[in-house]
């Protein structure tokens, strides 16, 4: 049975409007993979009409290390996390496409899960591209907008 993780942050979207800013990111370690199963996002602050898009992308160049967030646990007996979140990490390359995009309008609350196993977002053992996830956010108008988010993934 595998251990399920979660972590929730806030980033704050570049204020030039389809400027994509990267907010986060998963790596996998060396012992083991991980799979990411549901994502939220959603904005929070002032009540504003503003297209809004969070995507995880597969990297070609892996991101460079940003700011650790340590996971918490959904079951309180489960061992740590294995795999590191990271908020702010230094760009790297993008794959060609997003694996998910999750658009919205800055009033609401978008989630996209894995409804099997199958579904999930799979990252291989290792810190290297094929264990990395990256979380990009964008806005359409000239306005910053803050958004909420939530990251579940099992090892």
């Amino acid at each position: 049975m595998p251990f399920y993780y979660s972590v929730a942050n806030t980033h704050t979207t570049a204020a030039g409007a389809a400027t994509q800013t990267l907010a986060a990111d998963t790596r996998s370690v060396a012992a083991r993979g991980h799979a990411i199963s549901r994502i939220i996002a959603g904005a929070k602050g002032a009540a504003q009409d503003n297209q809004t898009l969070w995507q995880a992308w597969r990297p070609t160049v892996i991101n460079t290390v940003g700011s650790a967030v340590v996971a918490e646990k959904h079951d309180l007996l489960s061992p740590a996390a294995g795999t590191t979140f990271q908020t702010v990490p230094t760009v790297g390359t993008k794959g060609a496409f997003p694996v998910v995009q999750l658009p919205f309008n800055s009033r609401a609350m978008v989630q996209w899960v894995a409804l099997n196993p199958d579904e999930a977002l799979t990252m291989s053992a290792g810190a290297t591209v094929a264990g990395n996830m990256a979380f990009y956010d964008e806005q359409a108008a000239g306005v910053a907008v803050a958004i909420v988010y939530q990251i579940t993934w099992y090892e």
